[in-house]
């Protein structure tokens, strides 16, 4: 359990977006109880009514606001948490926390950004190209296409590749002050865009690694993150490493697949696809009518006016 000062300067934030990821939100936020009481999880989602039993839990109303995918709507999540708190810990609504955080994570969470899994920016693309076979470097995304959107994306941030690092985006801390954490949002805010105007929906470790570099944040590697908090990538890691995970990994694993596998029917699918595009085409204009200035000041204010009371 984190010590008493830390309480107050940290809360926890996640984005849960459909009905699955809802249900894996709510795993977390038990998880949290238990593990971190008295420590809040606010939750960016499309139905706060879902989240009306947990006491911990802060509802935020939130659309997908990306191209095809969420996956960049990551930063609104954080940019609420930091509107409540000092610092926030973001986590994908499908991670799970096993045990309470030892105090030597607290005591090591320097000002700047912490992620799992990172390392230099200018390798992760190099290595992405060597992976990928012939018939994938033919494809619209392949890694060479990718790797000069991010080489434009840095030009356009005036950052160096070769001083940025790739950052997974799983677990991600923001440990900040003010005027930094607005300077990193508002970087990735931009990048984000350009991203996904450029038909490459994904990509937000390499978003947050160049957005940090911009806001000039110095970037650690949460030692052990593993040891407390599950991620099914991570248990299949430490499988194929020969590592040794524990049962309540397994059952954990277990539990994620099953939810894994309720899928829609091909109809509801259907459906959902199309709303998805006709979502996407929608979020598409809106990134190109607005200005840059525009996207930045909205990223720490679109989420004033939707905050859900969920005092008991």
């Amino acid at each position: 359990m984190p010590a008493k000062n830390f309480k107050t300067q940290y809360c926890f934030t996640t984005l849960a977006l459909g009905s699955q990821y809802q249900e894996l939100a709510k795993l977390l936020a038990n998880d949290i109880m238990v593990n971190c009481p008295n420590m809040e999880l606010i939750v960016l989602t499309d139905n706060v009514e879902a989240f009306k039993d947990f006491k911990n839990v802060i509802p935020v109303l939130h659309k997908n606001r990306g191209i095809y995918h969420c996956f960049h709507d990551k930063r609104f999540a954080i940019a609420c948490a930091l509107k409540r708190n000092t610092n926030c810990i973001y986590v994908d609504a499908d991670c799970r926390i096993i045990c309470p955080p030892p105090i030597t994570f607290w005591e090591n969470l320097n000002p700047g950004i912490h992620g799992f899994w990172m390392y230099s920016m200018k390798k992760k693309l190099e290595e992405d190209i060597s992976e990928q076979s012939d018939t994938a470097l033919i494809s619209f995304n392949s890694a060479k296409r990718i790797r000069n959107i991010t080489n434009l994306a840095a030009r356009q941030e005036k950052v160096s590749i070769n001083d940025a690092m790739y950052i997974q985006e799983v677990a991600i801390i923001v440990n900040s002050n003010e005027r930094d954490a607005y300077q990193f949002l508002r970087s990735w805010d931009r990048l984000a865009n350009f991203f996904q105007l450029r038909g490459f929906s994904w990509g937000e470790g390499r978003a947050i690694g160049l957005a940090a570099k911009k806001a000039n944040l110095t970037t650690y590697k949460i030692v052990d993150l593993d040891e407390w908090l599950f991620k099914d990538l991570y248990f299949e890691s430490k499988i194929g490493n020969s590592g040794n995970p524990t049962p309540i990994e397994h059952n954990y694993y277990k539990v994620r697949q099953l939810m894994a596998k309720n899928k829609m029917s091909p109809l509801k699918r259907k459906i959902s696809l199309i709303k998805r595009l006709a979502n996407s085409c929608y979020n598409a204009m809106l990134m190109l009518v607005n200005s840059p200035a525009m996207q930045s000041h909205r990223i720490l204010n679109q989420t004033q006016n939707h905050e859900v009371d969920n005092s008991r």
